[in-house]
């Protein structure tokens, strides 16, 4: 924790007062934004949310908590062990938090909302519910890290992987290296239809771009040596073009129906062949 200053007073997370910045001193955790009296520091007995996600085995919980109960809890808060209960005064009652299954007492959960990536991840489900601080902390880190695999989520979610042909380089440059891994910020934008119309946009500049506009993308563009029609095997090819295949020894690109009707035999393949032949006869 930081000593700080700020412009609003914020409330201390630990006696949930007001924090009077300019009589008091007070601390903020830079890495996941608990604020609390000098006073209080010493009894913040809370995991810090920067320290959990920065943890290498550390995963998002993508499996939908079900509510474990008072009585599993032994009628305890589960961060600070506060005596809960529904039928005592109204900050005795418990409050659920939608991320961990767990209940809460009031100090520990301030109705903060939030998107639950189990609920996207099998609901497509993006509606943000109430979860506890820590809970809140931590998605709120994590938030634009792509840490969610792909392919391991819906079908529905898995038809944007194929939209990835052409890599979306500004805001979401984890993509280049792989497909697969979303952000729950990214999860989000798909639930509401913005990321696939982002990449939609991209994709028709991209290949725009390639196919009709920059002489050197085209060069890296192939011509179908199977066509019989003269005017198709003129026309540039890429690996994302609609109905091509490609050859998975040498990588070159023909049409589909060409490439069947061949039997898969590739062109280039038996040039190298031949080639390589003449070479040892020599």
């Amino acid at each position: 924790l930081q000593r700080s200053r700020g412009r609003r007073n914020p409330y201390c997370e630990v006696c949930m007062s007001t924090i009077w910045r300019m009589v008091q001193s007070w601390r903020r955790c830079k890495a996941c934004g608990l604020r609390a009296h000098d006073k209080c520091a010493s009894e913040v007995h809370r995991v810090c949310a920067g320290v959990v996600a920065s943890r290498r085995d550390f995963r998002l919980a993508t499996a939908i908590c079900e509510e474990r109960g008072l009585c599993a809890q032994d009628y305890a808060c589960a961060e600070c062990e506060a005596p809960l209960s529904y039928e005592g005064p109204a900050n005795m009652h418990p409050r659920l938090c939608e991320y961990t299954g767990l209940l809460f007492c009031s100090k520990c959960h301030w109705n903060d909302t939030w998107s639950i990536p189990a609920r996207i991840f099998h609901n497509m489900d993006a509606k943000p519910r109430p979860v506890c601080r820590a809970a809140k902390q931590l998605l709120a880190i994590v938030d634009s890290r792509p840490l969610i695999d792909l392919s391991e989520c819906s079908v529905f979610l898995q038809n944007a992987a194929k939209l990835r042909i052409l890599q979306y380089l500004n805001r979401h440059q984890h993509f280049v290296e792989g497909a697969d891994m979303y952000s729950l910020a990214e999860l989000r934008e798909l639930c509401t239809g913005n990321l696939l119309r982002d990449l939609e946009d991209i994709h028709t500049v991209f290949r725009r771009h390639i196919e009709e506009e920059c002489e050197i993308c085209a060069g890296n563009g192939f011509y179908c040596e199977l066509c019989e029609d003269q005017e198709q095997r003129n026309q540039l090819i890429f690996p994302f073009s609609e109905n091509v295949s490609m050859c998975p020894q040498c990588l070159a690109v023909f049409h589909s129906k060409c490439f069947e009707k061949r039997s898969s035999a590739c062109t280039r393949c038996e040039r190298r062949r031949k080639r390589a032949d003449s070479l040892r006869e020599d």
